[in-house]
């Protein structure tokens, strides 16, 4: 029941501010792109290039995920707020954030192969789903409800580690479920595209495909990932063990 109560709320509020929403998403992600071509093209070539602009994607999508959740928050308290206001102040966040992911990566590459030790007297395909259940357990409890607790309370690493652990009790079957589903929804978005866009849609310079695919590779993220990150923002809200947070509303916030 609580979960289809907060996906009601999700759908409320990403309908009121889908503009506003996308309006963050697009610029960051354009910014982005551009980031990336720059690097490309003033960066001599081999495995480093490649690294480099790995890295910068990954910022660029912490990014798009500290604007959005600031928009979020502000706007649910009532304040006013634009886009570019919220793509300002959705930098701060950003190293932070950064360091909390590459903590929670380095932490998985060194405790996988230990995992899979004490897995070992299973069957391989067996190992494999329990760590996979296992990372996303972890993923689902802890990855965005951390983001949000350094972007809401400007808490450090290990107290939005510990913020997420716990304003996740209760909540874990929600949150996992939530995941499964956005994202289930996101990979299949992209499957479908690339199956049904015939790559004979090439007309040389103006290759349609690439046009087609280019404009999904925005708007699927924005339709299935941007709804994610309200319906968390509806369980750290509506969690116990935290000070009081304003929740979604269309009475309070600011219609996009």
């Amino acid at each position: 029941m609580t979960f289809f109560l907060h996906l009601r709320a999700t759908f409320r509020y990403f309908r009121e501010h889908w503009l506003k929403l996308l309006c963050i998403n697009v610029v960051i992600r354009f910014i982005t792109i551009g980031a990336v071509v720059a690097v490309e093209q003033f960066s001599r070539e081999g495995t480093a290039i490649v690294n480099l602009t790995l890295l910068v994607g990954w910022v660029g999508i912490i990014w798009v995920a500290t604007a959005t959740i600031y928009y979020i928050n502000a706007s649910t308290d009532g304040r006013k707020i634009s886009p570019f206001s919220a793509i300002h102040r959705g930098m701060a966040p950003i190293t932070p954030v950064f360091v909390l992911q590459m903590l929670l990566f380095i932490t998985t590459l060194i405790l996988l192969p230990f995992i899979y030790e004490g897995l070992s007297n299973l069957k391989e395909v067996w190992a494999h789903n329990i760590v996979y259940g296992l990372l996303f357990f972890l993923g689902a409890r802890l990855v965005l409800l951390a983001t949000m607790d350094t972007v809401i309370r400007q808490s450090g690493v290990m107290e939005a580690l510990r913020s997420a652990w716990k304003n996740s009790r209760g909540s874990v079957w929600i949150l996992m479920f939530a995941h499964f589903i956005f994202l289930a929804a996101l990979v299949g978005s992209f499957a479908v595209s690339f199956f049904l866009i015939p790559s004979s849609w090439n007309s040389g310079l103006f290759d349609i495909r690439f046009y087609l695919l280019a404009l999904l590779m925005i708007s699927t993220p924005f339709l299935t990932v941007v709804p994610l990150y309200i319906f968390v923002f509806q369980v750290y809200t509506h969690s116990p063990f935290q000070p009081s947070t304003p929740e979604l509303s269309s009475a309070n916030s600011d219609p996009g």
